[in-house]
């Protein structure tokens, strides 16, 4: 009989859950609302859960056989974890539910049968898997450590919109570099841009034709999260049309492709490499900076259009400061942060920008940071130049109330030469 005790059952059920959040809502096939479980070649119980286009399969610790047979059971995934987290003790089985597809889930004198499908009938079973393959080549590259890749990535969702259907800007972008020994990891909204640059293990020679970009859905790192150790390596392998997957030490996540062109955003970031004009060279002061920001912002009223804030900034080589300043119907803020740290002189530049904005873009900087600004957009970059960080602002201060009410916005806009891209 295919059969498993579950032994701790608190480091079990939060894997299963891990598993079965790559279930979506509204599925092609009542077999995907299943959570498969089965062992592999070494005996080792697996979980496997999603939906066509994406999944999750990982080993999980706190269960184990309960016999020689292997297990295989495919359960309804939406009972099997408030069933599960009900036992307040270890020690409870997994079997077979004798007279449908399920199982039955056993402690003391409490008992649950319920419902599931055929195994072997599940689209994520090994043999269903093995017969759907991909008949595309397939790329490959490594990275030392998955949290470098999956952290990323999770900036980059934050920069998606998910709406968006003409162009590709509601996935996350993995861009090698003509190097072979870095990705470049990009979201953008068309008003936002996030751009990590990731180290590989090792030169990656072979990869998709660059015009035919991978952009991925943003749930990948989200999944990737929760399932794979972040201090492992990690093997990213996709097909360039239609999946990637993220494996590491047994743990996998796939996700679907995202259909069409992304923006040019090389070019994005070279237009607005403006001149520098403050550096943040802690993180203190880089908390004080965020402070000043959302005190300013209270005052902003985005019913009235009048959600942005004018920045003036200025300073010597002893001492840099930043003024925030907002004028709505609800009252007028006026907030200056001085600089403790020591750093490059500050160049006077002021510029209108939204207050959420520029908070979305400190958080997603972090650490110490330049602000480069052309009079329009601001772009944030770590000092090694391994990320930056882009918001488009405004070409009249009437966002933030101070002159004229007759506000625009650019967006992040683009050169002349560059694939048009729409942007609000």
């Amino acid at each position: 009989m295919s059969r498993a005790i579950v032994t701790d059952s608190a480091a079990f059920c939060d894997q299963v859950a891990s598993a079965i959040r790559a279930i979506p809502k509204r599925t092609p096939s009542a077999a995907f609302q299943a959570v498969l479980f089965y062992t592999d070649d070494s005996n080792r119980i697996r979980v496997a859960a999603g939906g066509p286009t994406g999944f999750v399969d990982r080993d999980v610790i706190g269960a184990r056989p309960l016999d020689l047979e292997p297990v295989c059971l495919a359960i309804d995934a939406g009972r099997f974890l408030s069933a599960a987290r009900s036992f307040r003790l270890d020690d409870w089985t997994i079997e077979p539910n004798p007279q449908d597809p399920g199982a039955v889930l056993a402690s003391g004198r409490t008992r649950f049968t319920l419902g599931g499908v055929t195994p072997e009938a599940h689209p994520l079973h090994p043999d269903q898997r093995q017969a759907g393959g991909s008949a595309s080549p397939v790329y490959r590259a490594g990275f030392p450590f998955a949290d470098t890749l999956i952290q990323a990535g999770l900036r980059a969702a934050t920069a998606t919109d998910p709406k968006a259907y003409r162009y590709a800007l509601a996935g996350v972008l993995i861009d090698r570099d003509d190097s072979g020994e870095e990705f470049h990891v990009v979201g953008t909204d068309g008003a936002r841009l996030v751009r990590d640059r990731v180290a590989t293990g090792g030169p990656v020679a072979d990869w998709v034709d660059p015009e035919r970009p991978v952009v991925v859905e943003p749930g990948l790192f989200r999944l990737a999260a929760g399932v794979v150790p972040p201090d492992g390596p990690l093997e990213l392998t996709t097909d360039g049309t239609s999946f990637v997957e993220l494996q590491s030490l047994g743990n996998l996540v796939r996700a679907g492709l995202v259909e069409g062109r992304f923006a040019p955003w090389r070019a994005v970031l070279e237009k607005a490499a403006g001149t520098p004009v403050l550096a943040i060279t802690d993180d203190e002061d880089r908390g004080r900076l965020v402070e000043a920001v959302r005190l300013a912002a209270i005052t902003c009223d985005r019913s009235m259009q009048r959600d942005a804030l004018l920045v003036e900034i200025a300073g010597d080589d002893r001492q840099h400061w930043v003024r925030f300043r907002n004028r709505a119907e609800r009252g007028e803020s006026l907030v200056t942060f001085a600089a403790t740290a020591a750093g490059p002189a500050t160049r006077p530049a002021a510029l209108v920008i939204s207050a959420d904005a520029l908070l979305w873009g400190l958080e997603q900087i972090g650490g110490p940071f330049w602000w480069e600004t052309d009079g329009v957009h601001s772009r944030f970059s770590t000092p090694d130049g391994g990320r930056d960080v882009l918001v488009g602002g405004y070409t009249d201060p009437g966002y933030s109330g101070i002159g004229e009410q007759d506000p625009k916005s650019l967006g992040l806009g683009l050169p002349a030469d560059a694939e048009p891209v729409e942007v609000s």
